[in-house]
């Protein structure tokens, strides 16, 4: 990724509840959705929703700079 569009990507958590930020960040680092949700003390669901409404936004705002 180009510097610019992975700054963009940071702005865009930066300025997402601290809950998707974590678990975009975790999921990043590798780690199962099963595992995100133990380490934030929710479900595994939880966690791939969270991260499907994150990666979504992430998406639909980068392609509006476009």
């Amino acid at each position: 990724m180009e510097k610019a569009a992975l700054e963009e990507v940071w702005r865009i958590l930066q300025e997402s509840a601290y809950e998707q930020r974590q678990v975009f960040l975790m999921r990043l680092e590798g780690m199962s959705f099963r595992d995100i949700g133990l380490a934030l003390g929710k479900t595994e669901n939880w966690a791939r929703v969270t991260y499907f409404r994150i990666k979504s936004k992430i998406l639909q705002e980068m392609e509006g700079e476009i």
